[in-house]
């Protein structure tokens, strides 16, 4: 016939955990003309750069999770770009470094058969090219290199950070169109 459904047990969440971060974080940026290298033509740099010396988290009354100098958050992080322009000429390369850091902070070196992982660099670039007010196209390369991951792939997903690595290289197109 009919089936009545109540729900008599009223629960709710609550929203009781923590981050704490000490560090620095610092960009450099430089800009100069270069007419040797065409009329309208000019390169761009910018660097940034991430020191981490705390990083934890906390949920509610759980234990203390040390996350700096683990996997995807080492203490060293840097991103440099440098771009040549011209015209509607665009060329970029990057540079991704992750440095140093151990599978766990929170446990002893010996509780890991790879305890540590090394540093690694990715390279990426890109080549865009404005033909008009109305179309932008690029050209991509990812992990030029074809750089893999520093450390064997834990099971604790600490991929994500090294993303172009698991990925490998790759190559992408895209077109901006503008109406």
């Amino acid at each position: 016939e009919g089936v009545d459904l109540f729900l008599d047990d009223v629960s709710g969440f609550a929203n009781a955990a923590q981050t704490n971060f000490q560090g620095l974080v610092a960009q450099v940026a430089y800009q100069t003309d270069t007419p040797f290298l065409g009329a309208a033509s000019k390169i761009n740099l910018i660097a940034n750069y991430q020191y981490t010396d705390r990083l934890d988290t906390r949920v509610g009354q759980g234990d203390l999770n040390t996350l700096r100098n683990s996997i995807g958050y080492s203490p060293h992080k840097m991103t440099v770009n440098g771009t040549y322009l011209n015209s509607g000429l665009a060329m970029t390369l990057q540079w991704l470094y992750f440095g140093p850091t151990r599978n766990d902070p929170d446990q002893p070196l010996s509780a890991f058969e790879f305890p540590t992982v090394k540093s690694v660099s990715y390279f990426n670039g890109t080549i865009a090219y404005e033909v008009n007010e109305q179309l932008n196209l690029r050209f991509i390369v990812d992990n030029i290199f074809d750089t893999g991951l520093p450390f064997p792939a834990p099971a604790n997903g600490g991929t994500v950070p090294y993303f172009d690595g698991a990925l490998g290289r790759n190559f992408r197109i895209g077109a901006q169109l503008r109406f």
